[in-house]
């Protein structure tokens, strides 16, 4: 038996709905992580590093993560979290009430 078009006008019309659901959720991942690695860039200091020294640390990241085995990442995985063994305590009480919420876990809108 072949659907009748009204159900594949109201099946295309949630699939639109979804995916404007999850394009936004996106958007505010980004958002969410954008905030964070400005707030770990301020406990860390680096606010005031210059941009090109900064690209620069990054491209190293990069091209570490490019590389099976690099042994850079786990000497900076270590000191990460060592670091923020440290410091979790202070951010989590400085951390904002109004942090977004995981658009994801809430799941489809109804």
């Amino acid at each position: 038996m072949t659907e009748k078009p009204n159900d594949y006008r109201s099946r295309m019309d949630a699939i639109r709905t979804e995916q404007a659901r999850l394009k936004t959720a996106q958007a505010q991942l980004i958002e969410k992580r954008k905030t964070e690695l400005g707030r770990l860039f301020e406990r860390m200091d680096l606010l005031g590093v210059d941009d090109d020294v900064l690209i620069g640390a990054l491209l190293e990241l990069k091209s570490a993560l490019s590389k099976t085995g690099d042994a850079r990442l786990a000497r900076w995985q270590q000191a990460g979290v060592t670091f923020r063994g440290k410091s979790d305590r202070k951010a989590a009480a400085a951390q904002s009430p109004h942090d977004v919420e995981d658009p994801i876990a809430n799941g489809p809108a109804k």
